[in-house]
C-alpha cells in the first residue's frame, strides 16, 4: 500500500507561530468546548472539541484541505476561528511537551462538563413540568434525554495529530463509559492507539476520491473501524447507505442526536456522505499561504 503523505507534528506547529503570532503571544492554556449544532438539543449545548483544520490535520488529503466544511459558512467565521486556534495552540502545547496525562484531563474536564450540563437540562425540565409554559416539544426532549443519554464528538474539526494525541482520546473516552462518542479521521497511521478504545466511543475512517486506496487497505487491516466515505451525488448508487441527514429525513439541527447511527453498535459499516457543492455566496476561510505550501508539496499538486 502506497503511505499516506503526512506533515509532521513539527511542521504543523511550526506553521501555526507563523500564521497566528496573536494567540501565541496570548498563550492560552485550557481548551474550550464547542456546541454542534448537529449533535446540540439546545442553545449553547457544549457536546464537541473543534481544531483548527489543516494545522491538526497530519493525513488531509488534497481533496479535504480545499473542501473541508469547516472552511465554509459560519463554521468558518472569527470568532468560531479564534476558538479552533486557542484549542490549536493548547493541544499542541501539550503534544510538544509530551504531557499526554495533562491532555487527558483537558479532555476529561470538557466532557465532564457536557455531561454535567446534560444532567442539569434534564433537572430543569423536569421541575419545569409543573408550569403551563411546559409543552410537547420541551417533553419530547425530556423523554429523549433520559432515554437516550449524552452524546460527545470528538473534533467536529481537524483529526487526530500523534500518537500521543491518540492516546489522549482513548483514555478520556474510557472514563465516560455512558457517553455515546464518535470521531472521524484520515489519520490512518494511528490506528493502532486507536484501537484500545472503549466501547462507547465509534471510530470512522473519513475517506474522500483523494485516499480510497489507503482508506480500503487501512480498513481491510483494521475491520474494527467503520467507514465514512464523501460522494457525489451522481456518483451516489441504491445499495448506498447515506447520512440520513443528508437525505432529508432529519433538519441539520439535532440531526446527530435524533439519528444516532454513527455513535452507536449498528451494523451499517460505510456511511456515505452526498459532496455538498458550495454556493459562490457562500463565504470560505482561506488557508494561508504557508500552510497552503506545506500541502502542496507532500501532494505534489500542480507538478
Amino acid at each position: 500500500m502506497r503511505n499516506l503523505p503526512l506533515l509532521a507534528l513539527s511542521t504543523l506547529y511550526e506553521q501555526f507561530v507563523k500564521d497566528y503570532p496573536q494567540i501565541v503571544a496570548e498563550s492560552p492554556t485550557d481548551l474550550k468546548a464547542s456546541c454542534d449544532s448537529k449533535i446540540g438539543l439546545w442553545k449553547d449545548h457544549k457536546n464537541s472539541v473543534g481544531f483548527l483544520a489543516g494545522y491538526s490535520c497530519p493525513a488531509a488529503t488534497a481533496f479535504c484541505i480545499t473542501m473541508c466544511y469547516t472552511l465554509f459558512g459560519q463554521a468558518a467565521m472569527d470568532s468560531s476561528d479564534r476558538v479552533k486556534a486557542r484549542n490549536t495552540w493548547v493541544l499542541l502545547m501539550h503534544l510538544i511537551d509530551g504531557n499526554i496525562e495533562a491532555l487527558v484531563e483537558q479532555f476529561k474536564r470538557l466532557i465532564q462538563f457536557s455531561v454535567d450540563q446534560h444532567e442539569r437540562k434534564i433537572v430543569n425540565l423536569k421541575k419545569a413540568r409543573l408550569r403551563s409554559t411546559f409543552s410537547d416539544a420541551d417533553e419530547t426532549l425530556l423523554r429523549r434525554m433520559v432515554k437516550q443519554g449524552p452524546l460527545w464528538r470528538w473534533h467536529w474539526s481537524g483529526d487526530v495529530i500523534s500518537e500521543d494525541h491518540a492516546v489522549a482520546i482513548v483514555e478520556a473516552s474510557c472514563a465516560f463509559p455512558d457517553v455515546e462518542m464518535a470521531i472521524y479521521t484520515r489519520s490512518f497511521h494511528l490506528l493502532d492507539p486507536l484501537s484500545a478504545r472503549p466501547d462507547n466511543l465509534i471510530v470512522w475512517l473519513s475517506g474522500d476520491p483523494a485516499n480510497l486506496d489507503q482508506l480500503r487497505e487501512a480498513h481491510k487491516a483494521r475491520p474494527w473501524a467503520r467507514l465514512a466515505t464523501i460522494k457525489d451525488p451522481d456518483d451516489i448508487t441504491d445499495s448506498d447507505f447515506v447520512c440520513p441527514e443528508h437525505t432529508g429525513k432529519f433538519e441539520l439541527k439535532s440531526a446527530c442526536a435524533k439519528c444516532r447511527i454513527c455513535y452507536r453498535d449498528t451494523k451499517i459499516e460505510n456511511l456515505i456522505f452526498k459532496n455538498s457543492k458550495k454556493v459562490a455566496q457562500t463565504y470560505k476561510r482561506p488557508i494561508s499561504d504557508g500552510l497552503a505550501k506545506e500541502f502542496h508539496s507532500i501532494h505534489h499538486i500542480g507538478e
